[in-house]
């Protein structure tokens, strides 16, 4: 239908004028609020305690949205400016700037994965943990060491190591220490509930189990190995054996750049001394990853009471029952050290 605008007084005309304005106003905002004006994929990181203007900023430095005063405009009209929260959030292309400015008002923010591997430390480990927190490994481990805490969850500063199994998580970019240990308990009590008849048949707890998969973990990278080295150190402990691993040697000593055990390193006195204590010592020397922490659990059954680096240097051992054997079998590699100029004692 065509208006014909002689027909119309002049009231009529501005009136149908201002309406038409108005409408392309309207439609602007429209578009400008739910229309597609994000630009690009983008991981927004909001720090705790940051404010409007660091958002703003980090948007607008990134080019992420088409219009920055839209996004000012509605975050105005729906009060984020005051409602700030920390986080991290995956912001999409093609998102509207209602929907993204809604995500963040709401604190609708998208987990990030986090992914550790066994370290021979404490502060190493922390360190990993936070690599991409927001928190750091101090924070985190002032939390871990509270008294409060430890005492808590029957822990002590030298098994709290066995709570972190490595493995790939989700978690928060801006998860606390105190709610990152929790989710860690909850993982640590997961893991061991699908074991607990085992556990009862061995007779032992996670914390002892992690101990010896903390030994497993030092002596071979070979997975394929780590049950029949698991049944090796089950032998020792049912026969009443000294343990007699290096690795809690070195661990004892404190230097992890050493490759070989001297005869003079065996005298140290320390709880963590397996040729000189019987039994596990007091705590893991290490975060044991999940074969290893299986291979404790579910060891080869065997009658081998002693192993020894293969002389080829493979990293594979070979086994033996008899003492002699062994013997002949330390000799080899002995040999072969010494063929390369490396001594063992």
């Amino acid at each position: 239908m065509k208006i014909h605008f002689q027909s119309i007084s002049k009231v009529q005309k501005i009136l149908i004028g201002t309406i038409l304005g108005l409408a392309l106003i309207l439609g602007y905002f429209i578009h400008g609020f739910y229309g597609n004006n994000v630009n690009k994929d983008f991981e927004l990181y909001i720090r705790t305690g940051a404010e409007y203007s660091e958002v703003l900023d980090s948007l607008q430095k990134n080019h992420v949205i088409d219009n920055i005063g839209n996004f000012d405009l509605v975050s105005k009209i729906l009060k984020y400016k005051k409602l700030i929260k920390p986080g991290h959030y995956k912001i999409t292309k093609n998102m509207s700037i209602m929907t993204l400015v809604k995500k963040l008002r709401a604190g609708n923010q998208d987990p990030i994965t986090i992914r550790f591997e066994s370290k021979r430390t404490l502060d190493d480990l922390l360190k990993n943990i936070t690599l991409n927190l927001e928190i750091n490994d101090l924070q985190l481990k002032d939390a871990v060491l509270n008294p409060e805490f430890l005492n808590k969850n029957q822990l002590t500063p030298e098994t709290v190591i066995s709570i972190f199994i490595p493995n790939t998580y989700q978690v928060y970019w801006n998860i606390k220490p105190e709610k990152l240990l929790d989710f860690f308990l909850d993982e640590h009590k997961r893991f061991f509930s699908k074991h607990q008849k085992q556990l009862e048949i061995l007779g032992m707890t996670p914390i002892q189990i992690s101990i010896l998969a903390s030994i497993i973990e030092a002596e071979t990278y070979r997975d394929a190995e780590k049950k029949r080295i698991s049944g090796v150190y089950h032998n020792r402990l049912k026969q009443n054996m000294r343990l007699q691993a290096d690795p809690t040697v070195i661990f004892a000593i404190g230097d992890f750049t050493k490759t070989r055990v001297l005869k003079s390193d065996l005298q140290i006195d320390s709880p963590y001394n397996t040729y000189k204590i019987k039994g596990l010592p007091i705590g893991p020397i290490n975060a044991p990853g999940i074969a290893s922490l299986e291979a404790a659990l579910y060891p080869e059954n065997h009658n081998f009471i002693f192993f020894c680096a293969k002389p080829d240097f493979s990293g594979f051992h070979d086994f033996s029952a008899d003492y002699q054997d062994h013997l002949k079998q330390a000799k080899a590699y002995q040999q072969a050290l010494d063929r390369l100029n490396l001594k063992s004692n």
